[in-house]
């Protein structure tokens, strides 16, 4: 994952390098609890711009926060009619990255190949095709038979990876697996903060053993 992230990082880099700024509507309109992983009009992540600090989204979000530690603010709520954990990081108090992870929605693993089709096509008619896409089978036998993609799924076999470009953020979608449970994630990301953001979320799973950490299984 870390590759792919920074191959879409590189793309990204050179946009900023060419490509000029993008006004930001600044009126507050919180998304419906069941739209897609989609910013508000005007937004950089659900209803926040990059750059705000914890205490705002703090105020923004519904319910009190079940992730209060380190980089992180995170919310359960629902998206896209799915339970989903709406993760928050923070660079120097400055929103610069957020997450939308749905683990554990179904009781099967093969419902999650739909569901990240399903999560494709709405970024598409979001922000177009994507600058980046593959998958990643470590068996290529499992790509050849449908049949056996759940349990590729389940063995952290495959991995399927997207990645967008917009004015202002880097977006990707991931679906993994491993220990016979899969992750689906879509990642927003400051483009200007990106490398930074990274290493901060790195580093902060890396002293917390045995906390889950699905962006980077």
């Amino acid at each position: 994952m870390r590759l792919f992230l920074a191959q879409l990082g590189a793309v990204a880099a050179i946009n900023l390098v060419m490509g000029a700024g993008v006004v930001v509507d600044t009126a507050h309109a919180a998304p419906p609890p069941s739209a897609p992983p989609v910013p508000a009009t005007g937004r950089d992540f659900r209803a926040a711009v990059w750059g705000q600090a914890r205490s705002e989204i703090r105020r923004q979000e519904a319910g009190a926060p079940y992730l209060d530690l380190g980089p992180l603010l995170g919310f359960r709520t629902t998206v896209a009619g799915q339970p989903c954990q709406v993760i928050y990081l923070f660079h120097d108090d400055q929103l610069c990255m957020g997450f939308y992870q749905w683990s554990d929605t179904n009781g099967q693993l093969a419902p999650y190949f739909g569901d990240a089709e399903t999560r494709r096509d709405e970024l598409v008619d979001a922000w177009g095709e994507p600058a980046i896409e593959h998958w990643d089978w470590d068996d290529p036998m499992f790509s050849e038979e449908p049949s056996e993609r759940a349990q590729a799924l389940g063995l952290g076999l495959v991995r399927y990876e997207m990645g967008w470009l917009t004015g202002r953020s880097l977006i990707a979608l991931r679906l993994c697996g491993g220990s016979l449970k899969a992750d689906l994630v879509v990642m927003y990301a400051d483009k200007t903060c990106f490398p930074a953001g990274q290493e901060l979320y790195g580093q902060f799973f890396a002293n917390k053993v045995g906390e889950p950490q699905p962006y980077y299984r």
